[in-house]
């Protein structure tokens, strides 16, 4: 036996040291030396046991855990589609009981996933790779979506575009130079690209801000986007026309097929050469720079600037904040909109995650009740008002945003920081048109909520609407209700008078399309879509016959090139 010196209390001692296994179990369990032979053994059997079966899976764990995989796939093949639907539609595939299977798939799924993450978890513990095994569920939990985040900001022509359709502003702060319809500009923020030819869809207003429970059906629009050579939405390319028209979306109308547009309607129509210069987003100030850079090239004999009552004018004020700026527009945006653009709302993992749970949301609608939908919901539980009018039960969804204007008096319109910007725009427009001897018009569109009050009135309490917009816009939070309901019914018409009354001191020929509408309405025509604040095919239809009766008993087109 080997010794080695050792120092105790300054003396010099040898102490053994083992030489072997079998010596180290004596010395350490102070076994005798049969006992630590038996032991010894033992743990040799077991280790060279174990040498053979690390590198084979137990057949038990094996199979479980294929016939876990397998069963994930199926329910995931079922659960998928139904939750599509349920999401998608009010009318439920198999009545009233796709609820309930949904969440029963769903329990199967959370079931399965759980016992094949146990039965994994036995095989890695039984071959000593536990420890493995759990990095690499943190991996799969934590990594993997950070992963796919990265990846999407470095390449976010790869984001689908139903999650760009789901993001703050369709994504656009993910393109610094633009998007695959729009490119961005020093002179106009953003622009649609020239010659574009793409299938878009297009989802609802009061979804994409909020203002509507999931509860009810709201499918998405699709559509074939298309541009001329300058990025306008025209079907031909031209050099020349009779009309050139400028406007925002409810004039670019991108949701809607180009022949239901009412420009198109117009030039089918009458004959007249039309050309739309108008671009979703755009205010007045706007619409003069691209009148000047490209409508005038078209010497028209009309230029028809649509003035749009539900946000021309802050589009003014936003406009001159951004050129005032000197950012790129991509930047601008975020730092404008930093409290609805915060670094989490803006990820498209977390809006994949937001379209994963909107079949589970739906579901808790239904089966909390009125009530109960009412107290948890106050944000959306005002939209869709059901009514009756002409004989024909109709349903819409206000937005709160408009419902705040209407609450202006003229004076107050005059006092936004926009209005002067406006007034500026719109003398820069007929100065322009001046020059090239063409004649200027503005038509007045309004919101769907003035067209549709004085028709709703009588529908829902005053403290019902005080609360919805109190809901989105906080200064309406102690506002007494009935003086709310009256403030708005007073003042719905304030911003139409102060247009109307600035385009008469400057002689500028004005026309309104609000009484035509809200005599639609009063036949129980929808002619906006329900849950959109924009036009459906109705809407267009009567825009159209009122701006050809206008423009025909006029001297501006009496004869046409």
């Amino acid at each position: 036996m080997k010794h080695v010196p050792a120092v105790v209390a300054g003396r010099r001692h040898v102490r053994p040291q083992p030489h072997n296994l079998l010596e180290t179990f004596r010395g350490v369990l102070h076994v005798p030396k049969q006992a630590a032979c038996e032991i010894v053994h033992r743990k040799r059997y077991w280790c060279d046991k174990n040498r053979t079966q690390e590198t084979a899976m137990n057949p038990s764990h094996a199979r479980s855990i294929v016939v876990l995989v397998a069963a994930l796939v199926l329910l995931l093949a079922v659960t998928i589609p139904l939750g599509v639907a349920i999401a998608r539609s009010s009318e439920l595939p198999l009545g009233p009981f796709t609820d309930h299977l949904f969440v029963l798939l769903t329990l199967a799924i959370v079931g399965c996933a759980v016992w094949t993450a146990i039965q994994v978890g036995r095989e890695l513990k039984r071959r000593g790779a536990l420890l493995r095994g759990i990095v690499f569920a943190i991996y799969f939990v934590v990594i993997v979506p950070v992963g796919l985040d990265v990846v999407f900001e470095l390449f976010p022509r790869l984001i689908p575009q139903r999650v760009l359709a789901n993001l703050p502003f369709g994504g656009s702060y993910f393109y610094p130079r633009g998007t695959a319809t729009h490119e961005f500009r020093d002179d106009l923020g953003i622009k649609p690209k020239p010659d574009v030819f793409v299938d878009i869809f297009y989802v609802n207003d009061l979804v994409r801000y909020g203002q509507i429970s999931p509860i009810y059906d709201y499918p998405t629009t699709h559509i074939l986007y298309a541009t001329d050579a300058q990025g306008f939405r025209n079907s031909d390319q031209a050099t020349t026309a009779d009309i050139v028209v400028l406007g925002d979306s409810f004039t670019e109308l991108p949701y809607m097929q180009l022949e239901d547009v009412w420009p198109s309607l117009l030039a089918r129509q009458t004959g007249w050469k039309v050309r739309n210069l108008a671009v979703s987003g755009y205010g007045t100030a706007q619409q003069a720079v691209v009148l000047r850079n490209w409508g005038l090239a078209y010497r028209p004999r009309v230029v028809v600037l649509a003035f749009y009552e539900g946000n021309d004018i802050f589009d003014c004020s936003e406009y001159d904040e951004f050129r005032r700026s000197g950012l790129p527009f991509s930047k601008w945006v975020v730092r404008r909109f930093s409290k609805r653009l915060d670094w989490f709302n803006r990820r498209p993992v977390v809006a994949i995650l937001r379209m994963t749970l909107l079949p589970y949301q739906r579901i808790a609608e239904r089966w909390s009740g009125e009530s109960a939908r009412t107290r948890a919901l106050r944000r959306t539980y005002f939209n869709p008002i059901e009514f009756e009018a002409g004989g024909q039960r109709q349903k819409i969804g206000l937005f709160s945003f408009s419902l705040t204007l209407l609450m202006s008096s003229a004076d107050q319109v005059r006092s936004q920081a926009g209005w002067p910007f406006f007034q500026d725009a719109v003398r820069d427009i007929e100065q322009a048109c001046r020059s090239v001897g063409a004649a200027l018009v503005v038509v007045y569109i309004p919101t769907k909520e003035r067209v549709y009050l004085p028709v709703l009135r009588g529908r829902f309490t005053s403290q019902a609407i005080r609360d919805f917009v109190a809901a989105y816009h906080e200064q309406f939070k102690n506002t007494d209700s009935d003086d709310f309901e009256a403030r708005l019914y007073r003042n719905m018409d304030g911003t139409e008078q102060a247009v109307r009354e600035f385009c008469e001191q400057n002689h500028i020929p004005y026309f309104s399309l609000t009484p035509a509408f809200r005599r639609a309405a009063q036949e129980g025509h929808l002619i906006y879509f329900a849950f959109d604040c924009h036009w459906n095919r109705e809407g267009n239809r009567i825009a159209a016959e009122q701006i050809e009766q206008l423009l025909r008993h006029s001297a501006m087109t009496a004869e046409t090139r």
